[in-house]
């Protein structure tokens, strides 16, 4: 029976061009082990990407809220629950296939905090 690491060794030229989970572990670093300013600007861009996909959620929910022929158009037309719906779940596969694709993934992320934003919005 052939060991994880004989089956990463035998593959490495396949692993090598490909972009994959092994790849990532391959090399045994991560950012915690990282340097303290690498790991600072990490937590900086997670949060940083995660404040500003609340606020605009936040602000696309008042939006839904204070205006009422925005509120009313989105409960006349329930159809675009589902675009929106369906239109979510197509762009988490688009960004699982362009991951590491900059800046399409910022761009697909962006598309995507719209989506759900008009979703909580219309709830």
């Amino acid at each position: 029976m052939m060991s994880f690491d004989n089956f990463v060794n035998a593959n490495s030229d396949e692993t090598a061009s490909k972009s994959g989970i092994v790849d990532d572990f391959m090399y045994g670093s991560n950012v915690a082990s990282s340097h303290v300013y690498i790991r600072l600007g990490f937590l900086r861009k997670v949060y940083g990407i995660l404040s500003s996909q609340l606020l605009c959620t936040t602000l696309i929910g008042l939006l839904f809220v204070a205006v009422e022929p925005i509120r009313l158009f989105a409960q006349n037309n329930q159809w675009l629950f589902l675009i929106f719906g369906f239109s979510s779940i197509g762009l988490i596969i688009a960004l699982m296939i362009h991951r590491k694709v900059y800046p399409t993934n910022y761009y697909l992320l962006g598309a995507f905090t719209l989506c759900e934003s008009f979703l909580v919005g219309s709830i």
